[in-house]
């Protein structure tokens, strides 16, 4: 067991509406709760002093683990718990509010079964400040646990545990997320529940005994002997790498890097006009943010980038076999100092199918670094794009998050993100 030392931070206990100044502007939260009882979705919220967003980027959940600063962001989610990494120094002019929220999902629970749900600040790897809202006999099915806030130029931390009665778009809205009213889908796509049909037994036949031409006896034909089951597919052989997911949403690679492949694959084929059938081909793309303030995209139509000089992005060539295809990217990681930022994503040309068909992988790979990789399946109609992984610069540590995020199009997606381009209108 380690012996404390004389400068360990001396742990606060918080009771609810409690505050207490920040002794960091760099820290990690901790929202655990009991896993029996089922699973707790969080979500955050940067708001300026009329409580609402600027943007629906300032809102921080598992399809939206970042906010475009990145200020907050999710690290890691396991049953029973969510940890969150908060750099102050990076929050946006008028944000002087953080507010980390919970939902219930299961709309059958309320906060009640979730007694010993705690919130817990950790800087330097030491817990420093906890707090534990009392939830006996509480019938609401969302709550506000806590808020970082700014006032008079410092940052404090608040305990705060309001409950509320409604589920996760309610709350959203509550904050100024643009969720339509007449949309009763949740924001999660939840996996339709399809129990089997209870089993029956096949009618008994009567056979009848009939005479062919001939006189002869005879029974009637014999049933077609039913086709055999198809075989389960083949196991996914694994490939090595850290999975993105919206449970596990981000991973890092720290030390000297050297090329960093990206992979984009895609496996789809929807039907055409008249039977012929239409191939899914979409097209892998990049949003740089350099150090030195500079940004841009590389894309097939805007020239294939550069790999040596700035940006430091080079798009390869496409590899199309029937239906299935790919294509990549080369990052520069021995530049990787020069590089604030990188969003991937993949568009589609106006005249191809939409997503719903749609199976992507996308795979990062670097020499001496565990692969990181990132599976889609299908996406909602009417979008063209889907931004899918961020790379973010922290002190020379790239930081990979999972993004799958769907938009109509690239300057959708600039306002999602906050990219702040300046946009033509063929790229409407």
């Amino acid at each position: 067991m380690r012996t404390p030392s004389c400068q360990d931070p001396v742990m606060q206990n918080l009771v609810m509406g409690a505050n207490a100044p920040l002794p960091a502007a760099r820290f990690e939260i901790l929202i655990e709760w009991p896993a029996a009882a089922g699973t707790l979705d969080s979500s955050t919220y940067l708001t300026g002093p009329d409580g609402k967003v600027r943007t629906d980027a300032d809102m921080i959940f598992y399809n939206q683990p970042f906010d475009a600063a990145g200020c907050v962001r999710i690290t890691d989610n396991e049953p029973g718990s969510t940890r969150l990494a908060f750099d102050l120094a990076r929050a946006p002019d008028g944000v002087d509010r953080i507010v980390m929220c919970v939902t219930i999902e299961d709309p059958d629970r309320t906060m009640a079964a979730f007694r010993g749900t705690a919130v817990t600040m950790i800087v330097d790897g030491e817990p420093v400040m906890s707090f534990k809202p009392d939830l006996s006999g509480a019938q609401e099915v969302a709550m506000r646990l806590a808020a970082v806030y700014r006032r008079s130029g410092a940052w404090k931390f608040r305990a705060d545990g309001q409950g509320f009665n409604n589920g996760l778009a309610p709350l959203a809205r509550s904050f100024g997320i643009d969720v339509a009213e007449d949309d009763s889908a949740p924001l999660r796509d939840a996996a339709a529940s399809n129990p089997p049909a209870p089993y029956a037994p096949a009618p008994e036949r009567e056979f009848e005994l009939v005479r062919d031409a001939a006189g002869a006896r005879r029974s009637p034909p014999a049933a077609p002997v039913p086709a055999p089951p198809p075989a389960p597919p083949a196991p996914k052989r694994d490939d090595g790498s850290t999975k993105l997911s919206a449970d596990h949403p981000a991973a890092s690679w720290e030390g000297d890097l050297g090329e960093i492949a990206v992979k984009l694959a895609w496996d789809s084929q929807c039907g055409g006009l008249h039977g012929r059938p239409r191939v899914l081909r979409p097209e892998l793309g990049c949003f740089y943010r350099l150090d030195d303030g500079r940004r841009g995209l590389v894309q097939s139509w805007d020239g294939n980038g550069q790999f040596d000089t700035a940006p430091f992005v080079h798009l390869t060539h496409a590899e199309v076999d029937g239906i299935r295809g790919g294509q990549g990217l080369r990052l520069n990681g021995g530049r990787w100092s020069a590089i604030a930022e990188l969003t991937l994503f993949a568009y589609l040309r106006s005249d191809a199918p939409n997503w719903r068909t749609a199976a992507l992988s996308l795979m990062l790979s670097t020499p001496g670094r565990k692969p990181v990789s990132l599976s889609l399946e299908g996406g909602p109609d009417g979008n063209g794009m889907v931004a899918l992984v961020k790379l973010a610069n922290r002190e020379g540590v790239v930081d990979i998050s999972r993004l799958a995020l769907f938009t109509v199009g690239h300057q959708e997606m600039d306002e999602r993100l906050g990219w702040d381009l300046r946009w033509k209108t063929r790229y409407a």
